[in-house]
């Protein structure tokens, strides 16, 4: 009877050890999935297999710039991890351009004006004419109709002003007709000019904008330079949190006509001197802010906290600017939940790689319209003190257990067969 009590208790013991060998291999694994990232939040309101997550503003300042760190994982009820798949949106505005044909059938002229007359060769809308001229350093108040038979036309534009400055100073051209969707057989350009005008090429285009979604943010705080030396104006804009910028938008109180270079940059670098701080930057948009435009300029989104406008004056005054307008594009994730159970979005591993699932495949089986899910509260799991690592940073210590773990459960077999 004592013989047999005390095989029981070894049997016990040895399912008891089976079972922490198992749980440690289970869960190793697991743990590996979870390893390097520094944050996470709880996923919340999964509702149905397709799901739309969006991200606020304070992961950009968290995650790597190519948003290659996002991961979703899940612990089921029967206590799987799984990773769920998922697609990144931009969510950007975009522009669908395209090229209409024509034939230009008519040029005529008199003493007054120039008449160009285009026919189309099929019949769609259009809201955009880009014009060259080998003409230069004009100033031209044109207009443009439209006509189904060339004898009654309709007015598209009337004094709409096109420039073209070219000197050792300023090289600009604004020759591109912008006006609200127009559909006709034929249309006509008047400019009303004494010179005669030498129309180079035309290109015709109908432009669709696509919708984004998009959020402004305040600045921080504007320190602006009118540098003398350098003949340019500088914008230094501190942001409240890092943001993948995208556009900006300068307003200009004078009411005078101005056309000078541009430039955008963002901070790359900053080192502290005994001069103070030396700061680099990096050219993100050049072009030219003019009084003929918006003044609205995109680039591809730059993720930043401080930003810098350098506008170059000549030998000009400087212009008296309102405050930028600063947007960034939202980013969400669409993620396919093909099973129930606590999922967390995981972020903040700097070298982390773009996953790669099926789902990119197969975007066009997504639904158009989602229901959104949320985030809760924001999870710190790696600790950012210099020196401390994690015991497992090393995958050789998690090789080492498991074949340790391998060779305990052969010698309790061996043992448990004898």
């Amino acid at each position: 009877m004592k013989l047999l009590t005390i095989m029981n208790n070894k049997k016990s013991r040895n399912r008891t050890i089976l079972l922490i060998a198992f749980g440690l291999l289970y869960v190793l694994p697991a743990s590996a999935q979870w390893e390097g990232y520094g944050y996470q939040r709880p996923i919340e309101n999964v509702t149905a297999m397709w799901q739309k997550i969006e991200l606020p503003p304070p992961i950009y300042s968290r995650v790597n710039p190519q948003i290659s760190d996002l991961r979703i994982m899940g612990i089921t009820a029967e206590k799987d991890t799984i990773e769920v798949p998922y697609l990144l949106r931009t969510n950007e505005q975009r522009k669908d351009i395209r090229q209409v044909p024509f034939e230009l059938i008519n040029t005529t002229r008199d003493q007054n004006a120039s008449y160009f007359t285009f026919k189309m060769s099929e019949e769609t809308s259009i809201n955009r004419i880009k014009l060259t001229f080998k003409n230069k350093n004009f100033d031209w108040n044109i207009a443009l109709q439209g006509s189904q038979d060339q004898k009654k036309w309709f007015d598209i534009l009337n004094d709409y002003r096109i420039i073209s400055l070219d000197n050792q100073n300023v090289q600009y051209d604004y020759t591109t007709l912008d006006f609200p969707k127009a559909q006709y057989p034929y249309f006509r350009l008047t400019i009303p000019a004494a010179e005669t005008i030498e129309l180079l090429s035309a290109t015709i285009f109908q432009e669709e904008i696509i919708a984004g979604k998009s959020k402004t943010i305040e600045p921080q705080s504007i320190h602006t330079e009118h540098n003398k030396a350098t003949k340019t104006s500088i914008l230094t804009i501190d942001l409240p949190e890092v943001v993948p910028v995208n556009t900006i938008q300068l307003p200009v109180k004078d009411a005078l006509s101005y056309y000078r270079s541009i430039e955008i940059e963002t901070l790359t670098d900053s080192i502290h001197t005994e001069k103070g701080w030396r700061y680099s930057y990096h050219t993100l948009y050049q072009g030219t802010l003019s009084s003929m435009e918006k003044n609205k300029f995109q680039f591809l989104p730059a993720f930043t906290k401080k930003l810098r406008i350098v506008v170059r004056n000549q030998d000009n005054q400087p212009l008296n600017f309102g405050q930028p307008v600063i947007e960034f594009p939202v980013h969400s994730v669409t993620a396919r939940f093909n099973k129930t159970g606590n999922f967390y979005l995981l972020y903040g591993k700097e070298n982390a790689s773009t996953p790669r699932y099926d789902l990119a495949q197969f975007a066009d089986e997504i639904p158009q319209t989602l229901p959104v899910a949320t985030l809760g509260e924001e999870i710190k799991l790696a600790t950012d003190e210099p020196g401390v690592e994690p015991l497992f940073e090393n995958k050789w210590w998690l090789w080492g257990i498991m074949l340790l773990i391998i060779v305990v459960l052969g010698g309790f077999t061996l043992k448990m067969m004898k």
